[in-house]
């Protein structure tokens, strides 16, 4: 009985592994005949799109660089800055929340959006409203 059950615990595990295994060799092969299907000028134009999205999130990020840098700027304390959470909503408003000391040496929550080139009312632009969540680039500033 034990042998039975033994021989048959093997078979489902080699059963399992060839499945497996099969899986993934489908998987794989519906990628690389996905990709040989495309032609030159659609490689070239999902390649010009990718330049295009890596450029637009770079000049992002060096936007919220520039307005972090305002806000530490105009601190007491800069060095106190603390970056809690930056958010850009699909329009392109960006909502910062940032913790500083204040004069009297405890910490100031606040929150600034910026839109259009200039510094905008955070309630109206920010509150209950989503987006990407862009903090963990700019916490240590």
């Amino acid at each position: 009985m034990k042998t039975f059950l033994a021989k048959l615990r093997k078979a489902a595990l080699i059963f399992g592994a060839v499945v497996v295994s099969m899986l993934v060799l489908l998987i794989l092969a519906g990628e690389f005949s996905y990709r040989s299907l495309e032609t030159p000028e659609v490689r070239a134009e999902r390649a010009e799109q990718e330049k295009l999205a890596d450029a637009k999130a770079n000049l992002e990020r060096r936007l919220i660089e520039q307005v972090v840098l305002a806000i530490k700027g105009s601190l007491r304390n800069p060095d106190s800055l603390s970056i809690r959470l930056v958010t850009v909503l699909p329009d392109g408003e960006i909502c910062i929340n940032y913790g500083a000391q204040n004069g009297f040496g405890g910490v100031n929550v606040e929150q600034v959006a910026f839109a259009d080139g200039e510094f905008v009312d955070f309630g109206k632009t920010c509150t209950g409203k989503s987006g990407r969540d862009l903090t963990d680039y700019f916490r240590y500033y």
